[in-house]
Order: C-alpha cells, then structure tokens, then sequence
C-alpha cells in the first residue's frame, strides 16, 4: 500500500516535506529503506519519527543510504528505570544510547532530533540532564508538553507544545498544509479524523484538489470551525500553534483567493 501510495503519479510535482509517522512503528517494516527512497523522489523532504528502539548500525546506514533526512526520536526516559516505569518495557538503555550514537556518526545528510514528553507521571527532565546524556549524540534536543487534544481525554497540561500559554485558534491550518495517509489508503487532515480521500481511488494530486478537502478549507476560512463536529472538540491546532502558522487575521483576504481560485467549490 505505502508503496502505490508514493510512487510515480501521486503527486504532479514535488512536497515540501515526506514524514514517516502516525500509529505504530517505522522500524518494524523491513522495507522502510526503500519506501524512503521512493518518496525522496517526489519530496524535498523524508522525515521519519520514531522510538529507535529497533535501531542498529545496518538499520541506520540503510535509513541514510535512502536519502533521510531528519530522524525524530522521542524518548521515554534518561535511564533504563524510567522506560521501565513509563513504558513496562527492560530497555538495554546503554545499547540504544550507542546505536543512537553510531547514527549521528555516520548521520551526513540527515538531522538526528530527540525529544521527550514532560508531564508524564509527574516527571520534568532538566535540560542539563538530557544533555548530559545525549547532547553530544544528536543535532536537537527537545522537551514537548503533554496536553489534551481530543475532548474526553485527560486533561494534562494547558498551552501548547512549547509553551504553557494557551492560544484558541479561529481557523485551523493544518488541512492547508498537511495530510496524513493511513495503512488502508485513506487520506485523512487536521487531526487525522477527517477524511477527505483514497489513494486506491485518486491521485495524491486529485484528492488535494478535491471538492472535500477545498471544501474544508472554505470552512475553516469562513469562521465556521466550531460548527464542524470533527473540528469543533478537537485542540490539535491550539496545541500546535505558533506565530508562524497562525492565519487567524488573514482568513478573510485568503478566503477571498480560494473562491477565485476554487470557483466550483461550495461557498458557506
């Protein structure tokens, strides 16, 4: 599937950004070197994230061999005792510490980026102690917050990934940008529970122009966020905000532009 999904005619020309994640884990297809592959051919970008617990020299030097370009690696913990309370799981923490290096070693292209949830149990990780551990095996470190994105979750943590502040945003922009394509073919946007398309059916480039999604837009748009029941329990775009992609103020003027650009489209 992932393969029909990034091969030639998906898309009529490059993205920005390819990025290996969602559910479940990247590592445990044996086939990812070469799905990475195919899609650095229509992407600027291949990301992968990941626990690197699968990680090893072979594995790593295939994953750059393919053309990755920014790994992601969240972490669970600084010792083994942490991934044990976290995760129920004996890590060998000081085997995946070394594979972890072994992959900034012969890293070349690719960007290594760790990052680890605060808020979990309670638990802050002092910056002092990830670097400590790890900041001479990677290109970024970072600590993310645990908050609630979908209503009837835990309520975790207020604010955003970065930052404690709150933000509620009017127009949500991740269905202008990003699009998640999951195991069956679906084409899904915003928090991945809305879907707009099948890869099975339609061309990566058919379903971005499609009337779901160019309807979506001119909804978010339009202001009618809330009125949408996917859209309106959902906190993924407060959670990912950040002053680079708030498009609150400019809704009207980039509404405007879709019609002229989408005239078939519905206008709500």
């Amino acid at each position: 599937m992932y393969l029909a999904s990034i091969s030639e005619g998906v898309v009529s020309k490059k993205i920005k950004t390819f990025n290996f994640c969602g559910m479940g884990e990247g590592l445990l297809d044996k086939d990812l070197p070469l799905f990475i592959k195919k899609a650095k051919s229509i992407a600027d970008e291949v990301q992968l994230i990941t626990n690197g617990a699968l990680l090893n020299n072979e594995l790593s030097l295939a994953l750059i061999d393919a053309g990755l370009d920014n790994i992601r690696i969240s972490l669970q913990g600084l010792n083994a005792d942490d991934y044990f309370r976290v995760c129920g799981v004996k890590l060998d923490f000081e085997n995946f510490r070394k594979n972890i290096k072994f992959l900034y070693e012969n890293k070349k292209q690719c960007t290594v980026c760790l990052k680890i949830i605060e808020g979990i149990d309670g638990v802050t990780y002092r910056q002092e102690d990830l670097l400590a551990v790890f900041g001479s095996i990677c290109d970024v470190i970072l600590t993310e917050r645990a908050i609630r994105l979908q209503q009837g979750t835990a309520q975790l943590q207020d604010g955003t990934l970065y930052s404690s502040q709150t933000h509620e945003v009017q127009v949500c922009f991740l269905p202008f940008y990003r699009m998640y394509i999951s195991a069956n073919g679906d084409v899904l946007c915003g928090s991945d529970a809305i879907i707009v398309g099948n890869l099975l059916e339609n061309t990566f480039s058919e379903v971005w122009q499609g009337k779901k999604l160019n309807d979506l837009w001119i909804l978010q748009l339009s202001g009618k966020r809330a009125e949408h029941p996917p859209c309106s329990t959902c906190s993924f775009p407060n959670y990912l905000y950040t002053e680079y992609n708030d498009i609150d103020e400019c809704r009207e003027l980039l509404l405007a532009k879709y019609r002229a650009q989408y005239p078939s489209i519905t206008h709500q």
